[in-house]
């Protein structure tokens, strides 16, 4: 009776262990999104609050699954995954769904795809990727654009804390290109006014599907994340709020070129 009890006592004390990790994720219905300065994807309001892309997608989806949202800052994407790892936060941002960053968390299915391009100033005359060989090319620490950027044959690269960081150096000259996610580095360019200096070359670097990269021990998370967007999320939702966040680019007639060669012609 003795020898029974004692094994009674051993399997429960090991049921328990294996358990309570998942009692305790099923009482903690708050998930900790660990964002980086990459506007309009992720940013920093002026009241200090997580704005962006990545904000609403992970709001609209963690309701939609039954959890509530909160929000940690990350230095870049490396920095955001070793927060998963450390405990520190339960999902990233949105990220490219790169074989190497699915070997350190879970993924969601793809909201989307990063087209990531190489961006020159127009009077440079860079108008292809061969057009940049050995140049100075800035990137964000930790970024999808590090790994892209190799493409550019004898690249120089120079690594960067935030997107924003890489214009004014771009504008200088300091570097010669920007590699950078197209649509948010467009995004940037128009909102500082800036867009009409610079231009992308061609081809695009890569294409890679992005998503939100889970802590590789929640796996309910991504299940209940998977099932939110499967239900919950519908194509027109998303197409408005890449809208919403990423704008377009200007319209012929909104450009001083235009008017300037409209002024000229009245004048004649």
């Amino acid at each position: 009776m003795s020898s029974l009890f004692q094994r009674l006592c051993c399997f429960t004390f090991v049921l328990a262990c294996i358990l309570a990790p998942q009692v305790a994720h099923a009482q903690d219905r708050t998930l900790r999104m660990a964002y980086e300065e990459f506007d309009p994807y992720s940013f920093t309001d002026e009241n200090g609050q997580a704005r962006g892309l990545s904000v609403d997608l992970f709001r609209h989806i963690a309701e939609a699954a039954g959890y509530s949202a909160d929000f940690v800052k990350a230095e870049n994407p490396g920095d955001a995954l070793d927060m998963l790892n450390a405990g520190a936060a339960e999902l990233t941002s949105l990220l490219a769904l790169t074989p190497a960053r699915l070997d350190r968390g879970l993924a969601t299915d793809p909201l989307g795809a990063f087209e990531s391009r190489a961006f020159a100033l127009r009077r440079s005359g860079r108008r292809t990727v061969e057009d940049l060989a050995g140049a100075r090319v800035g990137v964000v620490r930790g970024s999808y654009a590090l790994a892209t950027a190799g493409a550019i044959p004898f690249v120089q690269l120079v690594e960067f804390a935030q997107t924003d960081d890489m214009v004014v150096p771009l504008l200088s000259g300091e570097i010669d290109a920007v590699v950078s996610a197209g649509d948010s580095f467009r995004a940037r360019l128009r909102a500082m006014e800036v867009s009409d200096a610079v231009h992308s070359v061609t081809p695009a670097l890569a294409v890679s599907p992005y998503g939100f990269v889970i802590a590789p021990e929640r796996a309910d998370v991504q299940a209940a994340f998977n099932a939110a967007i499967a239900a919950d999320l519908s194509q027109a939702q998303l197409a408005t709020l890449r809208r919403l966040w990423f704008g377009s680019d200007r319209r012929l007639t909104e450009t001083p070129l235009f008017w300037a060669i409209l002024g000229g012609r009245s004048a004649s």
